[in-house]
């Protein structure tokens, strides 16, 4: 009974390991981080970041308020030709690594993409 048991636990170990190591060019492997996806409305617009508020029953909403979102490591082109467009009230939809920075205003730093869901409607200018 014992040896079973010794052999079982070295099993497991040995796996443990080889599902940590490193590649034949001496990397150490890593799990690409899932894309998370969250809908926001922009409130500010810099050349570093967007400012949004996440949409009302988004589970980014219920961490905050306010999230400052990075845009400076974004490659994704229809990304790029939104953000050269982008405007203050427009619609977005974010993909992220799921990780928020729990600060004020909270903070995402690995952004993927950030897509138009909806422009912001023009203000008319009603002169009465």
């Amino acid at each position: 009974m014992k040896k079973q048991f010794a052999l079982f636990l070295a099993l497991v170990c040995i796996f443990a390991l080889a599902g940590c190591g490193n590649t034949a060019d001496g990397k150490t492997t890593e799990t690409p981080a899932a894309k998370v996806y969250f809908k926001a409305k922009v409130l500010d617009i810099s050349d570093d970041y967007l400012l949004v508020e996440p949409l009302e029953g988004t589970p980014e909403r219920k961490s905050a308020d306010r999230i400052k979102v990075s845009i400076g490591d974004i490659e994704e082109e229809q990304s790029l030709r939104y953000l050269a467009e982008a405007g203050v009230d427009d619609t977005v939809e974010i993909a992220y690594n799921g990780k928020i920075a729990e600060s004020y205003p909270a903070q995402t730093n690995s952004v993927y993409e950030i897509n138009l869901v909806a422009k912001a409607e023009p203000m008319s200018a009603e002169m009465g």
